[in-house]
């Protein structure tokens, strides 16, 4: 057994979580070191259908767990099992790929393979469906709270001058390292040519009504064949003068951005509805995890962008916004500061004594933990959220 691995799984204090299986390996390849090599395996209480892998990155004790599917709900009961077995949680980070809005209002171009980092979060399909439009359920008792006081803090220390630059460059260097790993030298960034944004009302469909009558009805009201859906844009041949020209000043570097995401169970595949739902609820990013989460414990999202949340959306960037996105969330592991250790000694304690991880053990410990949805005084701050998205351009801040 290694010298650092502790034998209580209480000391265990941060929550790792992904949906897919590009985000999880990105994230195993991010660990520094793995426990549970030998003859020490760590119980979890009865009823908790999870599955877990634990480690250490950096100078923390993290433990990965694997949603058994996409979605708000899957994402929730993992998430409740979770605190059941681990109550001693201080921060969860839902690590993997979401989809981008490309000209947040306002605000710092996004581009494929850059890096949203969660300010709050908007639980999108949470409303009433009306015969002429969906309603999303906009109250202080309905919205997910702001994070709690030590999240918000440590998200505007990350923002800050000395922060970013440090953030960018470990960012940098645990992609690097990740990439460099084996079976990840296909992980790579894809080159710029392959980072490409159709105007908002340039349509995914087949445009010679030869091919197919489906879309050929397309005119005003959008019809779309379900071929045309699952097909590439080589392949139903889109127009490149469609395309809009945008410079990225950050070059190959993933820039970060700080803001809202929206969650929900719909994958989002509309440019129009993109940007009308970013306009009106201040988003940069469209996920499908995070809101399940989030009532559960302290949450950051941590999410490389792999499309643009359009019709013309393929999977060539999901390897690489999962790096992205492990890099990043090992990159702030790194500067979320270790608590006194009042929960180690009392492991050391256990261990000098002889004692093994006990099944469903509960301690006095999870009594101090804070939700982020703890009391309904929390939702009052929910409008209150970081809405300015930076991200590191040249070292300036955006205001």
């Amino acid at each position: 057994m290694r010298e650092d691995q502790p034998v209580d799984r209480c000391v265990f204090d941060i929550a790792l979580i992904c949906a897919l299986r590009e985000e999880s390996d990105a994230v195993e390849a991010a660990f520094d070191c793995f426990f549970e090599d030998d003859e020490l395996h760590y119980e979890k209480v009865a009823g908790d259908p999870n599955s877990y892998t634990f480690g250490k990155i950096g100078a923390h004790h993290v433990v990965l767990a694997y949603t058994p599917g996409m979605g708000k709900a899957s994402s929730a009961s993992l998430a409740a099992s979770f605190r059941a077995s681990f109550p001693n949680i201080r921060l969860g980070m839902v690590v993997g790929i979401c989809g981008g809005v490309p000209q947040p209002a306002e605000r710092e171009k996004v581009f494929l393979g850059d890096i949203i980092i969660s300010t709050g979060v908007v639980q999108l399909d949470f409303g009433r469906q009306y015969a002429d439009q969906f309603v999303r359920k906009d109250t202080i008792q309905d919205n997910l709270a702001r994070p709690n006081s030590e999240i918000r803090g440590f998200l505007h220390q990350l923002q800050g001058w000395k922060a970013r630059g440090h953030l960018q460059q470990n960012i940098s260097r645990n992609i690097s390292e990740i990439c460099a790993k084996e079976g990840f030298a296909s992980w790579v960034r894809p080159t710029a040519v392959h980072d490409r944004l159709y105007r908002a009302d340039y349509d995914h469909i087949h445009r010679d009504p030869r091919i197919c009558s489906v879309c050929a009805q397309s005119s005003g009201s959008l019809v779309v064949c379900e071929r045309a859906r699952i097909s590439s844009c080589e392949q139903l041949g889109c127009d490149q003068s469609q395309l809009i020209q945008r410079e990225k000043s950050t070059g190959d570097t993933a820039a970060i951005h700080f803001g809202r995401i929206a969650s929900g169970d719909q994958v989002m595949k509309s440019a129009a509805d993109r940007d009308r739902i970013a306009n009106q609820e201040d988003i940069v990013a469209f996920e499908m995890e995070g809101a399940g989460v989030w009532d559960n414990f302290p949450t950051i999202m941590v999410k490389g962008v792999c499309d643009y949340a359009d019709g013309h959306k393929n999977k060539q960037w999901q390897k690489y916004a999962s790096v992205a996105a492990a890099a990043c969330a090992k990159a702030l592991l790194q500067k979320w500061r270790v608590t006194e250790p009042s929960i180690t000694s009392r492991s050391s304690t256990r261990m000098a004594e002889g004692h093994r991880p006990e099944t469903g053990a509960v301690n006095d410990f999870d009594k101090g933990v804070v939700f982020n949805n703890h009391a309904q005084v929390a939702n009052q701050g929910v409008q209150q959220t970081f809405h300015g998205n930076v991200s590191f351009y040249h070292g300036s801040e955006r205001k």
